[in-house]
């Protein structure tokens, strides 16, 4: 509640809204700004939790948004958001992330309540300054971590657990898991060649999306090829790791 009343409350100041979802009856409903605010609200709350979440394994949520930093500096050429501020801050996560990669440093609940905070902000500028730019194509941007978070709610209501409880079953740390325990690598090792296949996964997906950056259809189909994948890869990896 608290964190939602903050997020609110940084929403209104800043005026921040989202100004088309291609869904007729929803953006009618948007032109209302008490209905945008709280929409913008919801979605930032939704980001910055399964950011969180996905944080469990080092260099996996860093990497993710330097990825997305990298698409918008280097490939989206009409972008009039704040590229310096861009730039700097992924000199910065670039360095960190050279330590990330061996546990010297970590983000924290903070650094990734604070990066993934400021990713969907620039996101949500990105797809308001281009009309070309299909909405659906931010919201496969975010797709991992908002899935992983509802996910992981659905997961722990279904067992009977509260969803406030933490766990080890997450996707990513499944993976490791798998990786550690079927190969008996370190857990270093381990940790950052589970960070590298679902990377490189959504890379591919990134890269597909992009060049075909104004398809809506094509972004919606991405979409749901990534969660049937990732229900798919779970289930296996869940009952892999129950038959240990």
């Amino acid at each position: 509640l608290i964190q939602f009343i903050s997020l609110l409350t940084f929403v209104v100041l800043l005026n921040v809204k989202i100004f088309e979802t291609r869904i007729i009856i929803f953006d009618i409903l948007l032109q209302n700004n008490v209905i945008n605010y709280f929409f913008v609200t919801f979605c930032l709350a939704i980001l910055i939790n399964g950011s969180n979440f996905i944080d469990g394994i080092n260099s996996l949520l860093i990497s993710y948004v330097l990825i997305i930093f990298l698409l918008i500096l280097f490939y989206l050429e009409n972008y009039i958001g704040n590229a310096d501020t861009i730039i700097n801050l992924t000199y910065v996560i670039t360095v960190i992330l050279i330590f990330n990669l061996f546990g010297v440093i970590i983000l924290g609940d903070s650094g990734s309540y604070l990066l993934s905070l400021f990713l969907g902000l620039n996101l949500i500028e990105l797809a308001n300054s281009d009309i070309l730019i299909s909405p659906y194509f931010i919201i496969l941007l975010l797709w991992y971590p908002c899935f992983e978070l509802l996910f992981s709610i659905i997961r722990k209501f279904n067992f009977g657990n509260s969803p406030l409880d933490p766990d080890t079953n997450h996707l990513h740390q499944l993976i490791f898991f798998l990786i550690s325990k079927k190969y008996k690598l370190k857990k270093i090792i381990s940790n950052n060649l589970a960070s590298l296949i679902l990377l490189t996964y959504n890379f591919a997906i990134f890269y597909l999306a992009y060049k075909n950056i104004s398809h809506s259809q094509l972004q919606i189909i991405l979409f749901i090829l990534s969660i049937i994948i990732y229900c798919f890869v779970y289930l296996k990896l869940l009952n892999w790791k129950k038959n240990q």
